[in-house]
C-alpha cells in the first residue's frame, strides 16, 4: 500500500504542487495586509494621518473575504482528485480507517509546509510594501518591522478555514462507497438539476438589486449590503442553473439545435462542470474592478476636499491671554526667506465654550464673500462641511433654541435656520458645531455670556504660490512654539494650511490607489491560478475525450475551437457579468455625492483597461492549452 501511495504521488506531483502553490501566495497575500492592519505604528495618528491609515482596511477586508473563498475551494478540487485514488486503493485492500489516517496526516503536512513557506513568501511581499510605504508614498516615520501577531492571526485565520474544509470533505468521503468514491468527481460536476425559472428568477432579483439602489441609496446608504446580498442571490441562481437556457432552446427549436449540435453540447458540458467558478470568479473580478474604480474617483475627490476644506491657505489661532501671535511682518519675513510672499491676511474674531463656536455674520460675508443675513435674536446653526466631498454626514434640522447665561439674566436664542458649509475649513481651534449671529449679537455674547469664555482671532494668510508654502508654514509653527511653549501636538494649536491638507490627500490617494491596485492584481492572478488549478485537475480526463474524438477524425483546427469554446465561456462569462455590476454599482453609490457620472466614467475605464488584460491572459492561455491537448493525444512531450 505504501508502495502505491508513493507512485500514486509521484503520478499527481503537478496536482501537489498546484495545490501548495495556489494556497502558499493566498497565505503570503494575506499576511501582507494583515501585517499592515495590526501594525501599531502605521495607526498611530502622530506617525501616519488617520485619512492614510484607514485605506489599508477595505483591501484588507477584500483579501480577508477572497481567501475565505479561494483555501476552500482549491482544497474541495484537490479531494475530489484524491478521492478516487483513496476508491481505488480501497477497491486493493486498504481499511477505511487507515485510508482516514493517510489523508489526515497528509492533508496536516500539506497545511503546514504551505503555511510556513506562505508566511515566508508574505514577509517579503511584506517589506516590498513597507519600501513603498517610506519611499513611494513619503512616510519614513514607520520603522520596517515583521509583526508576530500577523504571523498568528494569519496562521490560525488559513489553518482554521483549511481545518474546517477538510473536516467537511473528509466527511463526504467517508459517507460515500468505493464506487462513488471513484466516481466523484463526475457525481459532483453534474449532479443535480438547473431550472429555466430559477435562472429568471436570479435575473429578476439582479435587476432587483439596482432597483434597490436607485430608490433607497440616498435615503439610507446602507441599503447597498442588503441590494448586494440579493444581488448574491440572483448570481447563485443564474449560474447554477445557466445551463437550463440551452436545454430550453433545444426543446422551443430542436432544427437549430441540430444545426449546432457540436457548439452547444460542448458549451453545457463545461459549463455545467465549471458553475462554481463561474460565482466565485465573477465575485473576485467584480470586487477587482470595482475597488480600482473607486480609487479613480477617490484621488481627485482628496485633493479637492483639500482646498475645499482650506479656503485660506495657512490659519492659526490667538487666544486672548494665553496664545500670542506673530507680527505680520514676521510671517511676512518667513515667506520671503522661502521665495514666496504673503498676498492678503486677515483677522477673524470667535468666542467659543466647550462645544459651540460662534462668528459675526459680518466677518463671515465680508472674508468668505457669503450673503447670509441673520436676525437679531437668532443664530444660523453651520454644518462645518462640504455637501459633495464623498462622505455621508449626519445633519439634524430640527436643532433645539440656545439659552446663554449672564450676569444681566439669560437671553435666548432662536435657531433661524441650518446651512453647511465648510466656511473656514479644518481649524483645530474651531469646533464642529458652529452658531453664526448678527454683530450686536456677537458683541453682547462676547462681553456677557458666562460660558463663551474663550476669545480669540483666526490669522488667516493667502500665499503667492501656496504649493510651494511647506517650509513657510513649517518655520512659522516653529516660531510660534518658541515664543509661546507647550505641546507642539496639541490639536488646538496646530496650523491649518492648505499644502498638508493637500499633501496628505495626495500620499492617502496614492497609498489606497497602490494597496487597491496591489491587492486586485493578486487577486487577479489567484483568480486565474483557481481557473488554472480546476483546468489541470481535470485535464486527464479531458485529454481522454480528446483522444477519442481524435481517433474518430479531429482536426487541428477543431480542436483548437473546442478548446477556445472552453475558454471563452470560463474567462467571459464571470467577466461579462462582473462589468455590468460594477458599471451599475459605480453609477448608483456616487449619483447620492453628485459623482454619478464620474462613478460611471471610471467605471468604463477600469472595465475597458481589464478587458485588455483579460483577452491578454486567455490569449496566451489558451495557446498554451492547445499545445499541451496535441502533445497530450500525440504523446509528444
Amino acid at each position: 500500500m505504501r508502495t502505491l501511495a508513493l507512485k500514486m504521488f509521484k503520478a499527481n506531483i503537478q496536482q501537489y504542487r498546484l495545490f501548495i502553490l495556489c494556497n502558499l501566495a493566498s497565505v503570503a497575500i494575506l499576511y501582507s495586509f494583515i501585517a499592515i492592519s495590526v501594525n501599531k505604528s502605521f495607526k498611530n495618528p502622530t506617525l501616519v494621518d488617520s485619512m492614510i491609515s484607514s485605506n489599508i482596511y477595505a483591501p484588507t477586508a477584500l483579501v480577508v473575504l477572497f481567501s475565505c473563498l479561494f483555501i476552500p475551494y482549491t482544497h474541495s478540487v484537490f479531494m475530489k482528485v484524491r478521492s478516487k485514488e483513496y476508491g481505488i486503493l480501497l477497491t486493493l485492500g486498504m481499511t477505511e480507517n487507515e485510508a482516514r489516517v493517510q489523508v489526515l496526516i497528509e492533508n496536516l503536512v500539506l497545511c503546514i509546509f504551505f503555511l510556513v513557506c506562505g508566511l515566508g513568501a508574505g514577509t517579503l511581499l511584506l517589506l516590498f510594501f513597507w519600501r513603498f510605504i517610506r519611499y513611494g508614498i513619503g512616510i519614513y516615520g514607520i520603522p520596517m518591522t515583521v509583526s508576530l501577531t500577523a504571523y498568528k492571526l494569519t496562521a490560525l485565520y488559513a489553518g482554521g478555514i483549511f481545518m474546517l474544509s477538510l473536516a467537511v470533505n473528509l466527511l463526504g468521503m467517508l459517507k460515500s462507497s468505493i464506487l462513488e468514491k471513484i466516481k466523484y468527481t463526475d457525481r459532483t460536476e453534474n449532479g443535480g438539476h438547473a431550472r429555466v425559472w430559477l435562472c429568471v428568477v436570479g435575473a429578476g432579483l439582479t435587476v432587483a438589486s439596482f432597483t434597490i439602489m436607485f430608490f433607497f441609496y440616498h435615503i439610507q446608504s446602507n441599503i447597498w449590503f442588503v441590494s448586494l446580498l440579493v444581488c448574491v442571490l440572483g448570481s447563485l441562481l443564474i449560474f447554477f442553473n445557466g445551463s437550463a437556457l440551452i436545454d430550453y432552446f433545444k426543446r422551443k427549436h430542436p432544427k437549430p439545435y441540430l444545426k449546432r449540435l457540436f457548439l452547444l453540447s460542448d458549451m453545457k458540458y463545461y459549463y455545467r462542470k465549471n458553475r462554481t467558478i463561474f460565482f466565485v470568479t465573477s465575485w473576485i473580478f467584480f470586487a477587482i474592478l470595482f475597488f480600482i474604480m473607486f480609487s479613480l474617483v477617490t484621488y481627485p475627490n482628496f485633493t479637492r476636499n483639500a482646498v475645499t476644506y482650506h479656503p485660506y491657505h495657512m490659519v492659526y489661532t490667538e487666544i486672548e491671554g494665553s496664545y500670542r501671535p506673530l507680527g505680520d511682518h514676521e510671517v511676512q519675513k518667513i515667506a520671503e526667506a522661502h521665495d514666496n510672499r504673503v498676498v492678503r491676511e486677515d483677522s477673524i474674531k470667535f468666542v467659543r465654550n466647550n462645544a459651540y463656536t460662534v462668528f459675526d455674520v459680518a466677518d463671515i460675508n465680508k472674508l468668505l464673500a457669503k450673503s447670509y443675513k441673520v436676525q437679531k435674536g437668532s443664530v444660523l446653526y453651520v454644518y462645518p462641511y462640504d455637501v459633495n466631498d464623498g462622505y455621508e454626514h449626519v445633519t439634524d434640522r430640527n436643532i433645539a433654541d440656545f439659552r446663554m447665561d449672564s450676569s444681566e439674566g439669560a437671553r435666548s436664542f432662536s435657531v433661524q435656520d441650518t446651512v453647511t458649509d465648510p466656511l473656514f475649513g479644518q481649524v483645530g481651534s474651531i469646533s464642529g458645531r458652529i452658531l453664526v449671529v448678527n454683530s450686536q449679537d456677537y458683541s453682547w455674547i462676547a462681553s456677557h455670556s458666562d460660558s463663551y469664555k474663550i476669545s480669540g482671532l483666526l490669522h488667516a494668510y493667502h500665499f503667492a504660490d501656496w504649493r510651494h508654502s511647506k517650509g513657510v508654514v513649517e518655520d512659522v509653527a516653529k516660531k510660534l512654539h518658541e515664543q509661546n511653549g507647550g505641546d507642539p501636538q496639541d490639536r488646538f494649536y496646530q496650523i491649518s494650511s492648505r499644502i498638508a491638507a493637500y499633501r496628505t490627500a495626495q500620499q492617502s490617494s496614492n497609498f489606497l490607489t497602490f494597496a487597491v491596485l496591489y491587492a486586485c492584481l493578486l487577486l487577479y492572478f489567484s483568480a486565474i491560478a483557481m481557473i488554472h488549478f480546476k483546468l489541470k485537475m481535470e485535464s486527464m480526463s479531458d485529454n481522454k475525450r480528446y483522444q477519442g474524438l481524435y481517433r474518430i477524425g479531429l482536426l487541428d483546427g477543431e480542436l483548437r475551437t473546442m478548446i477556445d469554446r472552453k475558454l471563452r465561456v470560463i474567462f467571459g462569462v464571470p467577466f461579462v457579468y462582473a462589468a455590468v455590476l460594477t458599471i451599475a454599482y459605480s453609477y448608483y453609490i456616487n449619483s447620492s455625492y453628485g459623482y454619478g457620472l464620474i462613478g460611471l466614467a471610471s467605471a468604463a475605464v477600469t472595465v475597458s483597461i481589464f478587458l485588455l488584460l483579460h483577452i491578454t491572459v486567455y490569449r496566451c492561455y489558451a495557446r498554451s492549452s492547445f499545445r499541451q491537448a496535441v502533445a497530450g493525444i500525440t504523446g509528444i512531450k
